[in-house]
């Protein structure tokens, strides 16, 4: 799944942003650890940006209401994946 006009960042606070998308009344909240936040940091990446790939991410997986706060070594080499690329095409610059 992903949203048409893109997610819509309604509030946030401390590590947690809150997200909805399109007509529906669904709603995801990210909330980042400090790991998260500390590994793309390095990268230039905002945490309001990283958050709003990992609601991306989120929804491709179908998860389309609820918390997301990835976790497993499985579930963040994939977001990790998806965030890494997503930084790198914003930028322009070429991946390490």
């Amino acid at each position: 799944m992903r949203a048409r006009e893109g997610l819509q960042l309604l509030f946030s606070g401390q590590h947690e942003y809150v997200f909805s998308y399109g007509p529906s009344l669904s709603y995801l909240k990210v909330v980042l650890s400090t790991v998260a936040l500390n590994l793309f940091s390095t990268q230039g990446l905002e945490p309001v940006r990283l958050a709003t790939h990992i609601a991306e991410w989120a929804l491709l997986m179908g998860q389309v209401c609820g918390t997301v706060r990835p976790s497993g070594d499985l579930i963040l080499s994939s977001c990790y994946e998806y965030c890494r690329r997503q930084a790198v095409t914003h930028s322009g610059a070429s991946p390490r």
